[in-house]
Parts: C-alpha cells; sequence; structure tokens
C-alpha cells in the first residue's frame, strides 16, 4: 500500500501540493491517518525567483535496492497536485450560460479508424527541463514529450493563465520548449476548478457557469502554441484526495461526468483547439465500476491509469513476477483500465508510472527491473497513445535511476536508444 504523501512546493509565491496515487485496497480511516504524512519538496520554481529550489525534506534517496519488505503496507496514494498561486480563494460571478453546439464531435483516431498507437515516451522531472536533459543523456535518447501539471491554481485567473506558459525562466516555460521544434507534446494535468471552489462546483460546473473560465484557459494555451496538448482533465477523480474528486454521491458523480463532458464541448468550439482529452483513473482506487463515471466516447480521446510500483505486501507474492501480477491485475488497474479502453475503442495512456523505494510510506519494492518490463510489455503489445515515468526522488518514492542500476537498464533497452517499446 502507499501511503498519501503530499509535498508543498514553492511557486509564484505560494505553495505547491504534488499528489500521485496508486491502491489496491483502502479503508476510509486508513486514508485519514496516511493523510498526515506529509514531506516537503520543491517542484515548481517560485516565480518571484526563477529556477531556484529549496532541498527536499524528505528521507534519503538511495535506500530501495532490494525488492522485499517485510513491513506491513499502509494507505495505498500518492498524491499530485501543485499550487501555483497564493491569492485569494476562488469567487465566481459568471451568468450561467448556455452551451452552444459543438463544433467537433468524435475526434477520428486515425484515417483508418484505429485509435493513435504513437507510443510516445514522456516524463516528468519536476518540471525541471535540465534535469530532463540529464535523464535523456542517461537513456541515450532525447524527449520529445514531457509532463506538467496545472491543478492546484488559487483562483481563476491563475487557473487560465497556467504558470508554465507565462514563467519568465526558460528552463521552467514549458510552453516555449513545445513551440521550440516539430513534434514536441505537452501533456498537461489539469483540474476542472482551482482551489478554493465553493461546494456546489460540479453542478454549477455542468449547468455552464465556468464557460468563460474554460474559454480563457484554452485560449490562453492556444496562443501560446499549445492548441495540440494533451489535456487528463480531472486526472485520478476516483480519489478523494483530488481538489476535483468525483465526490461522494452518485448526483455529485453525475454532475461532476456532465461538467467532464460540458468542459471538452466549450474548448472545442475555441479555434485553434485541437486538443486531446485523456480520461485517467489512479490504479485499483474504489470500487467503482468505470463506466459509472465515465464521461462518453465523443469527448473522451485516451483512456488512462496511473499505475505505480507499490502497495503490495511483502507476504502476498514470492517472486518479482508475482509482484508484478498483483499490481497489473488488480481490480480497477492497470489490465482492467487497458481492457475499458480497448472496449470503446480509445488508445491508453499511462500518464504516472514509476518505482519507489522499500518501505513506508510507498512499500515499493526499490531496483525492480520486473516492474519496467512489465511496463514496456503493456506499451509495446497495444495501442498506446504516451506513457510518462514520474522522475522524482521526494516524497513517498524516495529513489530515482541512479539507486536502481538494473531498472535503469531495463529503461534503456525497453524506451532509450533503439528501444523495443518505441516507435
Amino acid at each position: 500500500m502507499v501511503s498519501q504523501v503530499r509535498h508543498n512546493v514553492l511557486a509564484f509565491g505560494g505553495s505547491c501540493v504534488v499528489t500521485f496515487v496508486v491502491a489496491l485496497s483502502v479503508s476510509a480511516a486508513t486514508l485519514t491517518t496516511a493523510s498526515a504524512t506529509r514531506s516537503a519538496r520543491s517542484d515548481v520554481p517560485d516565480m518571484s525567483s526563477a529556477g531556484t529550489e529549496s532541498s527536499p525534506t524528505t528521507a534519503s534517496v538511495g535506500e530501495a535496492t532490494t525488492i522485499d519488505d517485510a513491513s506491513t503496507p499502509t494507505t495505498p496514494t500518492t498524491v499530485v497536485s501543485e499550487n501555483l498561486g497564493s491569492k485569494g480563494a476562488v469567487t465566481s460571478t459568471t451568468p450561467t450560460v448556455a452551451l452552444a453546439k459543438s463544433v467537433a464531435t468524435t475526434r477520428p483516431p486515425t484515417a483508418t479508424g484505429e485509435p493513435r498507437d504513437t507510443k510516445t515516451t514522456c516524463i516528468y522531472t519536476r518540471h525541471d527541463m535540465r534535469a530532463m536533459a540529464r535523464f535523456a543523456k542517461q537513456v541515450g535518447r532525447p524527449f520529445s514529450c514531457a509532463l506538467v501539471y496545472n491543478n492546484a491554481a488559487p483562483g481563476w485567473k491563475d487557473w487560465a493563465k497556467p504558470w508554465f506558459v507565462v514563467h519568465g525562466d526558460p528552463n521552467f516555460n514549458w510552453a516555449q520548449w513545445t513551440v521550440a521544434e516539430p513534434g514536441r507534446t505537452l501533456i498537461i494535468s489539469q483540474s476542472l476548478i482551482p482551489t478554493g471552489a465553493p461546494r456546489d462546483w460540479r453542478q454549477r460546473g455542468a449547468a455552464g457557469e465556468f464557460d468563460v473560465h474554460i474559454r480563457a484557459l484554452s485560449g490562453s494555451l492556444v496562443d501560446a502554441g499549445l492548441g495540440n496538448a494533451v489535456i487528463r482533465l480531472a486526472f485520478e477523480a476516483n480519489g478523494p484526495w483530488m481538489i476535483d474528486s468525483l465526490g461522494k454521491t452518485s448526483a455529485e458523480r453525475e454532475s461532476w461526468r456532465m461538467y467532464w463532458r460540458r468542459f471538452v464541448k466549450v474548448v472545442r468550439e475555441i479555434p485553434g483547439a485541437n486538443f486531446e482529452f485523456d480520461w485517467t483513473v489512479n490504479a485499483g482506487y474504489q470500487a467503482l465500476a468505470l463506466d459509472s463515471y465515465y464521461p462518453g466516447d465523443d469527448v473522451v480521446d485516451i483512456i488512462g491509469v496511473d499505475a505505480y510500483d507499490s502497495s503490495v505486501r511483502r507476504d502476498s507474492y514470492a517472486s518479482p513476477q508475482q509482484r508484478w501480477d498483483r499490481i497489473a491485475q488488480q481490480p480497477g488497474g492497470l489490465l482492467e483500465v487497458l481492457a475499458f479502453a480497448k472496449q470503446h475503442g480509445k488508445p491508453l495512456s499511462i500518464p504516472e508510472w514509476g518505482l519507489a523505494a522499500v518501505g513506508a510510506p510507498m512499500y515499493g519494492a526499490g531496483d525492480n527491473a520486473r516492474y519496467v518490463d512489465g511496463i514496456a510489455e503493456v506499451v509495446r503489445t497495444n495501442r498506446v497513445r504516451y506513457h510518462s515515468y514520474f522522475l522524482s526522488p521526494t516524497g513517498g518514492i524516495r529513489m530515482t535511476f541512479d539507486n536502481a542500476p538494473r531498472s535503469l537498464a531495463a529503461y534503456r533497452r525497453h524506451f532509450g536508444a533503439n528501444g523495443d517499446s518505441v516507435r
């Protein structure tokens, strides 16, 4: 299991929370207990002192060297949200407006009607291009795809003008990086709302109250040259740690689903908005049928799952293969989401995957090459739009490939120069 880990980050002079979640099973009581486990790190640069980072206060990396751990795991979650501002709470005076018929219908996957199978290899490096360049040297090929977060802005203004579009330091301006060379792709992890939204934001969004903000966000991205980006909208919403989660009642979940649909339709009315929309769930969390909150084939282009090597008890497996089987085959896990994507004729994505150190809070397996091989096998043998390794040593992960030579060799073999799982 994975303990919920919150990372505080300086950004725009405010704090940043980063959350990525992997789970097999969890109780509300366990989740509440785990939420008290916090560690600080810096993922997003402070706008007032671009490029500076505070040192993480988590345990030292390099502790993960085996695939065994005798400890009993706690809650299966990891949290990714990044607060990119410190202005006041959200207030909205936007009147409810009728949604015009969208100018775009279901996006044709390819000329032949097949889901897009680009198998694009992406990376998350705490929003640091220098770290991405260093890792590219390690694996022997440059990255043309990066993943960023805009899911904890403090108000509609910052939400609609993401930090990675306006940042003054080129090392953190991902819009400039994307347009600098043809063929680059940006994966934007985007929330449905900024922080501090009213309790009934799902209903308000579904009714059109936030359309003006959605149009402003779309315009900002298009104007920055990001009209072809992938937007993984309201990712991991099946986890209650997200500000734009599904909610607790069937009515809230239906309003969430309708707001997700409306969001996409509003965006598709904007000239130049050729985004692909990724519906990403957190692996194995909550016993909710995927189709109970799936927004619909007409608004979803990609179906994704965040799946880390975590949350498996030592006494539940006898080998790396058995561990992989437990992770991949868990209810609501990687293979179930893959089957769901095939059922709906959509390509799969794995926007967040990664190793985790042995022990609390994530109860990973450390240097586990079998996990890397497993992810590569899924990518290689299925229609996959993209996948993104979460390269960050802080928080619950507590390790990098520097601490995992066997896993790094496996990553190079599959995703490096001449890798067997790339196109």
